[in-house]
């Protein structure tokens, strides 16, 4: 349980959760996302509000007193739809957004409306958030995934992988009964995300390695079409995948 201690310890100082504060379980607990909720809640001494089964997330955020959220691009696009989820989101001291990419679009109109978002990058291997943006962060920042956590590590290897070490890093997977390490010599863990660093510390994450196709001899990443083409007025959600030729 140690990553995921210091997972928590970590993310405790980015965003502060204490023990006037109340975290909507919104993620299931077998997702890592969901399960860094209940870590933050104990180590802070915060509440968890674990809404019934089949409660809409909109309905939870007003029949509990939330101050704390985590959401995946899909929720966070369905609650801006509305004005009562508009609402809901405006009430809150911060809303931890993550699971995959956030459209740019998405973030831009949550930053209008002066919502207290935090965009960030994560894996199940490192117990949860590895990168996040800081309080008050400007619109620039927010299209990033933000700084490198406490207690983590990371660094961008010569052909642009994000490797990923610190305290939160798993031991390794199981196979067949065995525990196979899944760093190299030098304690790393390679992401399978690409990224890259800028002047500031703040990470980007340009796509997964294994998303890449090549057309007319050109590498492409499917993840830089998307964010261009969700900037386009009326598009909701877009997804660019490679075929073959005819």
């Amino acid at each position: 349980l140690a990553n995921h201690y210091f997972s928590a310890l970590g993310a405790n100082h980015n965003i502060p959760f204490g023990e006037h504060d109340c975290w909507l379980l919104s993620l299931p607990l077998y997702h890592v996302g969901g399960l860094a909720v209940l870590l933050r809640a104990w180590l802070g001494g915060g509440a968890v509000a674990v809404p019934p089964p089949g409660m809409e997330l909109e309905a939870a955020l007003d029949r509990f007193p939330v101050t704390h959220v985590s959401l995946v691009a899909t929720q966070l696009y369905r609650l801006l739809q509305r004005k009562e989820g508009r609402l809901a989101l405006r009430r809150l001291k911060a809303i931890l957004l993550g699971g995959s990419a956030i459209p740019p679009g998405l973030i831009e109109q949550a930053h209008a409306l002066k919502l207290p978002i935090y965009t960030s990058y994560g894996s199940t291997e490192l117990a949860s958030q590895v990168a996040a943006t800081p309080p008050g962060a400007n619109l620039e920042q927010l299209q990033t995934s933000g700084k490198v956590l406490p207690y983590r590590e990371i660094k961008i290897a010569a052909d642009g992988e994000i490797l990923l070490s610190g305290e939160t890093l798993f031991q390794g997977y199981i196979e067949k009964g065995r525990l196979m390490p899944a760093r190299d010599a030098d304690g790393w863990f390679a992401s399978g995300d690409l990224g890259e660093i800028d002047g500031n510390g703040y990470l980007r994450v340009l796509g997964r390695r294994d998303n890449m196709f090549i057309s007319g001899g050109e590498n492409i990443q499917p993840e830089e079409i998307e964010a261009c083409l969700s900037r386009i007025a009326g598009v909701a959600r877009v997804l660019v995948v490679g075929v073959p030729d005819a």
